[in-house]
């Protein structure tokens, strides 16, 4: 009975395919995507308030800032949920949170975008930057943390591991070159009088085409990439644990 039990765990074991380029294509198309979205808002999404939208950058730079105190919390939390969560047969634990949470991290990097909120009101449009802001580093964060994680899953060897770092710098070069280039390109609109403005509907076109490009990505990346080690589930996480600790963390306090 034992030696009948055990075949079909070899079998399905042997099924496994050995680490090579495919995972290194796909690990490297998650940097593609991300570097699509990322370099659009870090790099142009200020010049879309300020100059599409209208907003002082005084404002926006407060809005943005206040905002980001949340990521402290939402890295952590997205961090400890992917690690617990349960490795599923021919899935795996990181894999999934890719495949579902770029539905609506694609989405919300559209939302930031929004052209008809230039018509609004300054308290309108300041609510609209903080609620499309926060929600989209949530879901960055759904996206990204796991990802990075998703390479101690693709291989235990350090040499294996480590090329999946090269690939991906390789992967984050491509859309920030296309991006850096591009979107200046594009991003303005010429009047009848030749003079040349931000447009905020072209910002619009243009989030569309990356959130495309980064939704395809992503789709690659889970696509081609195996995970085959059983990674550790971490500690559970503590929250009142870690909020006591970062007043008595000297160096953050500082």
């Amino acid at each position: 009975m034992a030696t009948a039990q055990t075949a079909p765990a070899m079998t399905a074991k042997a099924k496994v395919p050995a680490f090579g380029i495919r995972d290194k294509i796909g690990y490297a198309f998650g940097d593609v995507g991300n570097c699509f979205i990322l370099s659009l808002v870090n790099g142009f999404v200020l010049k879309f308030y300020t100059d599409g939208l209208g907003v002082p950058a005084a404002i926006v730079g407060i809005t943005m800032m206040l905002t980001k105190f949340l990521d402290a919390f939402v890295d952590v939390y997205v961090g400890n949920r992917a690690d617990e969560s349960d490795a599923k047969p021919g899935e795996g634990r990181f894999r999934p949170w890719i495949r579902r949470f770029r539905y609506p991290f694609v989405i919300v990097t559209i939302l930031l975008f929004l052209p008809v909120v230039s018509v609004w009101p300054l308290e309108a449009k300041v609510a609209y930057i903080a609620v499309t802001y926060v929600l989209f580093n949530v879901f960055l964060s759904t996206v990204n943390i796991p990802y990075g994680a998703l390479a101690s899953a693709l291989s235990a060897k350090s040499d294996e591991r480590a090329s999946l770092s090269t690939y991906r710098s390789v992967g984050a070069a491509i859309p920030n070159v296309i991006t850096g280039y591009m979107i200046p390109i594009f991003m303005f609109s010429t009047a009848a009088d030749g003079t040349q403005s931000v447009s905020a509907t072209n910002f619009f076109v243009i989030a569309i085409v990356c959130g495309a490009l980064a939704f395809c990505s992503y789709g690659i990346t889970v696509g081609l990439t195996t995970e085959r080690t059983n990674v550790q589930a971490g500690r559970k996480l503590d929250a009142g644990k870690m909020v006591t600790s970062l007043f008595r963390d000297r160096a953050l306090l500082a």
